[in-house]
């Protein structure tokens, strides 16, 4: 589908479902038993050959040939049809969070059964405290297809330590007023339909991929379909919600609400968490105290220039008239001015004597949520202290210049120019040096730029059409489009000759004549140290190959000479590493394809994997022999 045909296909269906709402529902269902049958067809469709070949191996073929045609046949599709069973019968996980409960917290759970009760809603099974700033309905299926939903709220504690008691019941009354009972059953049993075929495709691409021509053509047509549906669903979804809310609370208490909410975030995201990250390269761990901060930086009073900053965002956020945007502002001026911060907080009044004791929890929570992250930034800035102290005494490795370079962007992006020429006085042909201070020149209007950033070109050519784009875009808006052009010449003569190469990489065969490589042995130690990852490889050969028309590139050929692995992790996945090798792809292109994503490698190479005659004839070469630079039988004795 097009994008045109898609904008055309949205358009006529949302106009025929605010006219004929109750005949879209109906369109819908039917859309929706068409997703369901496909699935169940497959099934049927096995099952008849599955019934078929039964007959015919009673009746017609003899039984020494029906045992291995058995074999090929049975066990494929017995695998498909255990996969697309277990696609239904799917669960999903509970969200995260702390669960607490209504003995303890009897006024709370009194408070959400009022409202559910009011709004005719679905029963709720659980309430989850979670770190964010939000509040929402999760619905966890249990039984796949067979839907069994647990209704979940989940409250983030922020939320409750920011709101009062009005805006938090109005929140409340806004998200239970998903589970109305008139059309939830209806629209899981929708949302459903679009989970199982994930599921699904996501399980036949992990085992039996060479099976998806199964459901493929199919769900080209249907899922952007299905997603138009959804999509307009959700729509009607919220909207009746919304008016359902409304009827319960009001139009001006909800959005009075909704702007309260809107400023407690924007507090949090432009001057809570911006401090608290702050400390990330100081600190060795996060803090243990997080949502104590929070409360403390909640009570505070919110200063003019604040108030003035977090109303200009929200206001960036939404189209409205003149007259309209001046209302908003006065509304959200007041809200902002009306001692909102001393009145009781929800988490206060909810969980009296155990607020200490949640909050604390859930900081620790958060805290062992983010000290992989947070440790990792602490050990990167220590690691850029440590190299500001060896560039201070000119002792900086091509590497540790590289590191230096790319940390400071991070962590001292007001001195990197200094840092940068510091570089240079260590090595002054540094390449993404002279790249980093032409740029810096030339976003700060100094013509130097383009000589700096043609120098780091001269000693790698990576940088060509990153280098010669930023030079192009300054003298293009110099209005020196003459000078502009010849850089834009020069990228596209680049890309050209980039398309040669690989042309050239694509006509190299393992038969041809190679010369020995020049790599230095820092480069094959690296490149060695990411092939003693892969089990599978017992050799590694490496070569180089000259291309006449390209003597300014480098060709490098490895040849690798690896075990054929084609079990999987359990039956069915082993099943479709079989049909594979049988069908579709084989096991060695699929081996090919991992290595050749996952190696990294400066220079242009070319991955060969050898077996039977191509590796014979390759052992015979004496060139080959003295190329090997791995040997997993050798390293295993030593």
């Amino acid at each position: 589908m097009t994008q045109k045909e898609h904008d055309i296909d949205v358009k006529k269906l949302e106009d025929f479902s605010q006219r004929y709402p109750g005949f879209f529902k109906f369109k819908l269902a039917l859309f929706t038993i068409l997703g369901y049958g496909y699935i169940f067809g497959i099934i049927l469709a096995l099952s008849a050959i599955l019934f078929l070949f039964l007959i015919l191996t009673n009746d017609i073929i003899p039984e020494n040939i029906s045992i291995p045609i058995g074999i090929i046949i049975l066990a494929p599709i017995l695998s498909i049809v255990v996969t697309i069973f277990r696609s239904l019968l799917f669960h999903e996980d509970e969200p995260e969070g702390l669960e607490i409960n209504n003995d303890r917290y009897k006024h709370l759970f009194n408070e959400i059964e009022k409202v559910r009760k009011t709004l005719g809603a679905k029963e709720i099974h659980k309430v989850v405290l979670s770190q964010e700033f939000d509040m929402y309905i999760y619905q966890r299926c249990r039984f796949g297809i067979l839907g069994n939903y647990e209704n979940y709220l989940v409250i983030g504690l922020p939320l409750m330590i920011y709101l009062s008691e009005e805006d938090f019941k109005i929140m409340l009354c806004r998200e239970i007023a998903y589970l109305n009972k008139r059309n939830n059953r209806f629209v899981n049993w929708v949302y459903r339909v679009g989970t199982v075929w994930r599921n699904i495709v996501d399980n036949m691409e992990d085992k039996l991929e060479v099976f998806k021509f199964l459901y493929e053509k199919f769900l080209e047509w249907y899922i952007p379909r299905y997603d138009i549906y959804t999509s307009l669903l959700n729509e009607i979804e919220k909207s009746q919600t919304y008016r359902l809310a409304t009827i319960s609370i009001g139009f001006n208490n909800q959005q009075n609400a909704l702007l309260t909410m809107s400023i407690g975030e924007n507090l949090l995201e432009e001057y809570f968490w911006p401090k608290i990250y702050e400390n990330t390269g100081a600190m060795e761990e996060p803090f243990d105290n997080i949502f104590f901060r929070m409360k403390d930086f909640f009570a505070q009073n919110v200063d003019d220039k604040k108030t003035h900053e977090v109303i200009n965002i929200i206001l960036n956020e939404v189209e409205l008239p003149v007259n309209e945007l001046m209302s908003l502002r006065n509304k959200l001026f007041n809200l902002l001015s009306n001692d909102y911060n001393n009145k009781l907080k929800v988490s206060q009044k909810y969980f009296e004597n155990d607020e200490t004791d949640i909050i604390d929890r859930i900081s620790k929570d958060w805290k062992d949520d983010n000290i992989e992250w947070w440790t990792e930034v602490y050990e990167e800035r220590l690691n850029f202290e440590n190299l500001k102290e060896k560039l201070k005494i000119r002792k900086l490795s091509l590497d540790e210049m590289n590191d230096m370079i790319l940390l400071a962007e991070t962590y001292e992006a007001d001195n990197l120019l200094k840092i940068f020429l510091d570089i240079l006085e260590i090595n002054h042909n540094h390449p993404l040096a002279l790249y980093k201070i032409g740029e810096l020149y030339l976003n700060n209007d100094n013509e130097e730029g383009i000589d700096f950033i043609e120098k780091a070109i001269k000693f790698d050519k990576d940088y060509i059409i990153e280098g010669y784009e930023i030079i192009y875009n300054y003298l293009t808006d110099k209005g020196r489009d003459t000078e502009a052009n010849e850089y834009c010449t020069k990228i596209s003569n680049y890309e050209d000759l980039l398309e040669k190469v690989e042309e050239a990489i694509d006509d190299i065969k393992y038969n041809d004549e190679f010369i020995e490589h020049d790599l230095s042995w820092i480069k094959v130690k690296d490149l060695v140290d990411q092939l003693r990852d892969y089990e599978e490889i017992n050799r590694a050969y490496l070569v180089r190959k000259d291309v006449d028309e390209l003597k300014d590139f480098s060709f490098y050929v490895l040849f690798l000479d690896i075990d054929r692995y084609i079990e999987g992790h359990d039956s069915i996945e082993t099943i479709g590493n079989i049909m594979s090798e049988i069908f579709g792809r084989s096991y060695i292109e699929r081996f090919l394809d991992r290595i050749c994503n996952e190696i990294e490698f400066d220079e242009t190479i070319k991955i060969f994997v050898l077996k039977g005659k191509e590796l014979d004839e390759l052992l015979y070469s004496e060139m080959i022999q003295k190329s090997k630079i791995y040997d997993l039988s050798e390293e295993n004795q030593d």
